[in-house]
């Protein structure tokens, strides 16, 4: 249909003026979270912008959506009236319904991961690192909480995907065109209307403060009275309708689930900027972000000598004031990770890095210094670092992290040409730690780096990472002549979901304990996964049985070779034996009684 965009607008005004609020929130929920309408997200947030502008009074009373014939009705008219986006409908994200879960306080959330945001799980680890240790400091002075109000971000879309059933084929997914949209089925609609009836936010949280943040007033604060031009900027640099509810007579009608964690993040992005300076009182912002990074790290990498809070030392004793979060050694090279103070202004990080620069080359200097030695200022000593073999040379090489904490930065970040080691948003950074199966894979990522120079530089590092592990190292093979290679965009989003939907198919429901990401996963039986701990020579046995998730456990640390297999041996006849007599002790109350059981097994 041939229509100026104001012509659109006025159309689309006019039918959803003629139906119920009820009926139009319910209809487009169902629109939006259509697994197989993916490829249209712009389209949706289109719809909703018009569709929250108007006033109460605008509204037909009564409902006239009555059955599904009633909704294809009302959708296909609203169909013909969309414009198309396709400088924003030019990818299409992962059709997911819950496969991946994020942990947050000892539980466990079902989240969308396929959404506007690339690699949103890094993200919201992200989240975690740069607002969960200033969490007392944001309540006193914000009345906010980052915990609170992640854990509301996390239990909504572990609601939405729990509640509502949905079949995902994969095959049609695969076949979906870019900025595709069409009718859902009438089984999908009719579990639409089923969850909106049974909706009752007051079940999901008690504080109705989090829910007003979190909403906006039908017809208020919201307008749809501008250009095409104008949206589509908005659409580009900002978050439109950054809420997860419209209120209207006191009944939140849900929006757009699938952008929710993206919400929580523009709106701390927004309270980071205008509280930054009121926080940090004492010590610097970065200083306790670090220290979750230090141990995010820890969790995920066994190295040698890893430390929190370094520095290098003069030849006079004092400590160089470049502080290193952490330090570890991979063979004979010793990393060491800085942590950028964070800035809304990517001036203010380009000028940082600067002026860091020559401060980084200085502490390699020191460091080239033989014996290698650190000062560990937690532990209130120093420590001497030698190679490997004698006569090696121990290589220095400094990682920076920069936080990348708000949903569009406008602005190129500017790095000198001099400047030592390699620099990371904080993001990609944990994707890549996270992604890891070994140690020596973060080595030989920074020779590919190197040998992989061709490689557009407007790529994530994230992307790079992935072009690497997929690859195995051997991007372009037999090539020898090219001026600049090109990386699929969203290659580094595409493997984290693969890899995070595959391990979170395996992993219990309840946490054995420490990050669930800290273990290694393999499925040895029907009943049997095993548990390998990344960071330490320890791992685990699970089955199940009911309701009762069991793990078999042995102090491995206490033990030698020969202990270890014995207690192997014991833990797999253990777990055998139950899976065989599992339909005699099923009924037993205490399998249906107890969510977690933990065994040790001793010699």
């Amino acid at each position: 249909m041939n229509l100026i965009w104001e012509e659109r607008i006025k159309k689309i005004k006019e039918i959803f003026s003629s139906y119920s609020i009820e009926d139009n929130y319910t209809a487009l929920l169902c629109s939006d979270l259509y697994i197989y309408n993916i490829a249209s997200p712009a389209k949706h947030i289109f719809l909703y912008n018009i569709l929250t502008s108007l006033s109460p009074h605008e509204f037909a009373k009564e409902d006239k959506i009555i059955n599904y014939n009633d909704f294809k009705r009302y959708i296909s008219l609203i169909y013909s009236f969309l414009p198309k986006f396709p400088m924003f409908e030019d990818y299409i994200t992962e059709a997911d319904w819950g496969e991946v879960r994020f942990p947050h306080r000892n539980q466990q959330f079902k989240i969308f991961y396929g959404n506007e945001l690339e690699n949103v799980y890094d993200r919201l680890e992200q989240f975690k690192i740069m607002f969960l240790p200033w969490s007392k400091k944001y309540f006193d002075k914000t009345g906010r909480d980052p915990s609170n109000e992640l854990l509301f971000c996390l239990k909504l879309q572990d609601y939405f995907i729990s509640s509502i059933q949905q079949k995902v084929d994969e095959n049609k997914v695969n076949q979906l065109s870019l900025g595709s949209i069409e009718i859902p089925d009438e089984a999908f609609w009719n579990n639409i209307k089923l969850f909106i009836n049974n909706f009752k936010l007051e079940q999901i949280v008690e504080e109705n403060k989090l829910i007003d943040i979190y909403s906006i007033e039908q017809g208020k604060n919201v307008s749809c009275d501008i250009d095409e031009q104008s949206f589509k900027n908005e659409l580009f640099t900002g978050l439109l309708l950054p809420v997860y509810f419209i209120n209207y007579c006191n009944k939140h009608y849900p929006i757009l689930p699938r952008r929710y964690s993206g919400v929580l993040l523009y709106n701390w992005g927004n309270l980071f900027k205008s509280n930054k300076n009121k926080i940090n009182e004492k010590i610097s912002y970065s200083f306790p972000c670090s220290l979750k990074l230090h141990k995010y790290i820890e969790e995920r990498l066994k190295v040698s000598l890893i430390n929190p809070v370094v520095s290098a030392i003069y030849p006079g004793g004092k400590p160089h004031e470049i502080i290193f979060s952490t330090s570890f050694v991979i063979k004979n090279t010793l990393f060491l990770i800085h942590f950028l103070e964070p800035f809304h202004d990517i001036g203010k990080t380009s000028k940082e890095i600067k002026k860091l620069t020559p401060k980084i080359k200085e502490t390699i200097k020191l460091l080239e210094n033989i014996p290698t030695t650190l000062a560990l200022h937690q532990k209130r000593k120093n420590m001497q670092i030698n190679p490997v073999n004698i006569g090696d040379k121990l290589d220095i090489f400094p990682i920076i992290i920069y936080p990348s904490i708000f949903m569009s930065v406008i602005g190129v970040l500017e790095i000198p040409k001099d400047m030592p080691g390699d620099l990371f948003k904080l993001d990609e950074f944990l994707g890549i730690i996270d992604e890891l199966d070994n140690s020596k894979q973060l080595l030989d990522f920074f020779d590919y780096l190197d040998k992989e120079k061709n490689i557009a530089p407007f790529f994530s590092l994230l992307d790079v990472f992935a072009s690497y592990k997929d690859s195995h190292g051997v991007l372009v093979e037999g090539a020898s002549e090219y001026t600049q290679i090109s990386l699929d965009p969203h290659w580094g989003s595409n493997l984290r979901y693969r890899n995070l939907r595959d391990f979170w198919a395996l992993y219990p429901s309840v946490n054995l304990y420490g990050s669930p990401r800290s273990w290694q996963l393999s499925k040895e039986t029907s009943s049997r996964i095993r548990l390998v701990a990344r960071n330490q020579s320890n791992f685990a046995i699970f089955t199940k049985v009911g309701e009762t998730n069991l793990f078999f456990t042995t102090p491995f640390l206490e033990m030698d070779f020969d202990q270890i297999e014995l207690s192997n041996f014991l833990m797999e006849c253990l777990e055998d034996t139950i899976s065989q007599i599992q339909k005699l002790i099923y009924s037993l109350s205490f399998f249906n009684k107890y969510k977690k059981c933990a065994r040790r097994i001793q010699n």
